[in-house]
């Protein structure tokens, strides 16, 4: 390649004829230092405008990827059912309306978890069963063993002590009690104040189980209260036979439970009871087997404030903490 470089333009006259041409003559070298210059600002420019959209993009994804981080994550804390903290993102975008759906639900799950320990598992159970059972909260006829129990002294004690004291010495008993039934396969249905209704169905054994729980309930309960300075005793009753599971009450306001003639008479027999007294009545005593029978020894008349005379139930009664056949 030589030094120069020309370049030529015709030039016309006003028939369009040429009449004259125009030759430019420049360096090679001055031209392709133009021409380098003119590649280096593109290239600066558009290099400049490559990193100030990639910094744009890394920003954004950091955001939105800590978004989604901080979801997940707490996400993963409300499966494992661990307290959740609430998700604050300042973006506008899809992430943030996540993030606010996530924490309404999660105010309103743990509001509603607030309130699962005033509802009983017998409850809980029934409503879960009913996702897969069509009509099962509509009523149920099966048959069950029956246990109820009641604090002796109780009404008294309320009278000589103070609220708070008064709801942790029952809570220790409820809990107490609670436990034992789960133990021995039932469910607890209802607390009714310093009462005890308590279900066994859906096993082979129900009676035996009940009977089995009577006894370590018994046992248990007066082992704890023995030192209290209140004289707190049990009272409870067992019965057998077919009930009715179902859901009772209003829309605004409903209970699962059971009812039926098992129910009414082990109400009615755990009010006779004696303290410490565990009452049987003699039909649900001859479905026991011989080793069970064993635990009521006792046949004793009942009169309850259904009945106008005795009638003979079987009972087992505990005597002082170092005497007692149980």
């Amino acid at each position: 390649m030589g030094e120069w470089i020309s370049g030529y333009a015709p030039i016309r006259n006003s028939a369009q004829e040429t009449v004259a041409v125009l030759e430019v003559d420049a360096k090679v070298d001055r031209y392709n230092r133009a021409l380098r210059d003119k590649i280096l600002i593109e290239a600066l420019v558009t290099g400049f405008a490559l990193v100030i959209g990639l910094f744009s993009v890394l920003f954004l994804t950091g955001r939105l990827t800590s978004g989604i981080e901080s979801l997940a994550r707490e996400i993963k804390r409300f499966e494992r059912g661990e307290p959740v903290t609430k998700l604050n993102l300042t973006t506008k975008d899809e992430i943030a309306a996540m993030a606010d759906s996530f924490n309404s639900m999660a105010y309103s799950v743990g509001e509603k978890l607030k309130l699962l320990p005033f509802v009983s598992q017998f409850t809980a159970q029934a409503v879960e069963k009913s996702r897969f059972v069509e009509n099962w909260m509509d009523g149920q006829e099966r048959e069950a063993a029956i246990l109820m129990t009641d604090v002796r002294g109780f009404t008294k004690s309320a009278q000589d002590m103070s609220p708070a004291e008064l709801l942790r010495r029952l809570n220790d008993l409820l809990a107490l009690q609670t436990e034992v039934v789960t133990k021995h396969g039932g469910s607890v249905d209802k607390f009714m104040g310093d009462a005890v209704l308590a279900i066994f169905s859906g096993h082979a054994d129900n009676l035996e189980r009940a009977a089995q729980c009577g006894r370590e309930l018994f046992s248990k309960v007066q082992t704890q209260t023995n030192d209290w300075p209140q004289s707190w005793a049990l009272g409870g009753a067992i019965t057998a036979g077919k009930v009715i599971f179902g859901a009772v009450g209003s829309a605004a306001r409903r209970d699962y439970t059971v009812i039926g003639n098992a129910v009414n008479q082990s109400a009615h027999l755990c009010g006779a009871a004696r303290p410490w007294e565990l009452l049987l009545p003699p039909e649900t005593w001859a479905k026991l087997p011989a080793s069970f029978q064993a635990y009521f020894p006792e046949e004793v008349p009942v009169a309850t404030k259904h009945q106008v005379d005795p009638v003979p139930m079987r009972s087992h009664r505990r005597t002082l903490l170092t005497n007692t056949p149980w």
